[in-house]
């Protein structure tokens, strides 16, 4: 059996921290030892979309373009991403498409997407567009707009 504290998760550092308690026995039986333990994983990588053998892609819904950087919290290491953005029908905006995309292989919490023609997303600021994702061996946790 086991039991969470409260709060169950706990911020350190990069870390988020579960700490529980394990015992021997079911709620009803008594008795049997136990003890204290903690689970640690990366903060923000609770979930993630996963992109195995065959090249995959993930498109974001509509939404309105805010901030400057597009970052990326992924685990590309032995694979590779890449995002193009695109208009609300799907089109690739001219200097944003995939084959202009950089591709990314490695492991980050703030991987920065860049693009051939080394504008920023910033010119965008205020249009709605959607991301695709292009992922091959890699876990996609999370994206967001920065300043």
């Amino acid at each position: 059996m086991l039991s969470t504290s409260s709060p169950v998760f706990v911020e350190y550092g990069d870390e988020l921290r579960i700490y529980f308690t394990g015992q021997q026995h079911s709620h009803l039986v008594p008795g049997g030892g136990g003890g204290i333990g903690v689970a640690r994983l990366p903060k923000e990588r609770l979930v993630a979309r996963v992109a195995g053998d065959e090249m995959g892609a993930l498109l974001t819904r509509p939404f309105v373009l805010e901030g400057d950087r597009l970052e990326i919290n992924a685990d590309a290491r032995g694979g590779l991403l890449k995002v193009e953005v695109v208009d609300v029908m799907g089109e690739a905006i001219a200097g944003f498409a995939a084959d202009e995309a950089g591709e990314i292989r490695e492991d980050g919490f703030r991987l920065q997407a860049r693009w051939k023609c080394k504008r920023g997303v910033g010119e965008l600021r205020g249009k709605v567009v959607r991301l695709r994702f292009y992922m091959l061996h890699t876990r996609l946790y999370s994206f967001c707009l920065a300043e």
